[in-house]
């Protein structure tokens, strides 16, 4: 259940709430990466990632290598995923699954930033998981998503909350 690899991009309160999530459930902090930007770029925010980082105990690595990361969850404001999307673009690899806690950013304008064979799954937790209770979260997989991109999500959402498919 827990045996991923996860790169985290943006410090948003669903990112930072997913996070304290899976580590309390039982992920190792070597499964996870916070992306940071490059020097002289400026989204996500350089601080608040390695903030996020520092206060879990986890490592860094540059926002735009995601590479050996099977799931990569978005977690920045929405105006920022266009711009963040085409900066990984390069590195989503077939099998790998864009996790998007963005809200009011449809699945379909991440889908469109991205090589058609990529799986993306919106999963928008609610507000008792990001203050950190055990609440429910909505997921809604692309057109992309096969059956077990979705499990894998579901599974790893599980260990935090109740998972329900958008209606």
């Amino acid at each position: 259940m827990l045996e991923h690899m996860i790169t985290v991009i943006g410090s948003e309160a669903p990112g930072r709430a997913v996070l304290s999530g899976l580590l309390g459930a039982g992920m190792s902090p070597g499964q996870v990466l916070v992306g940071v930007p490059d020097k002289n770029e400026t989204i996500p925010d350089r601080h608040a990632a390695e903030d996020l980082a520092g206060s879990l105990g986890l490592r860094t690595a540059p926002v735009w290598n995601c590479a050996d990361a099977d799931l990569v969850l978005l977690a920045v404001p929405p105006e920022q995923v266009d711009q963040v999307v085409q900066h990984i673009k390069p590195k989503i690899d077939a099998g790998g699954v864009v996790i998007s806690c963005v809200p009011g950013v449809p699945v379909a304008q991440i889908e469109g930033n991205l090589p058609g064979e990529s799986a993306v799954v919106q999963v928008l937790p609610d507000e008792a998981v990001i203050a950190g209770r055990h609440g429910t979260c909505v997921v809604a997989p692309g057109t992309a998503a096969v059956p077990e991109d979705v499990a894998r999500v579901k599974d790893l959402f599980a260990t935090m909350a109740d998972v329900v498919d958008r209606p």
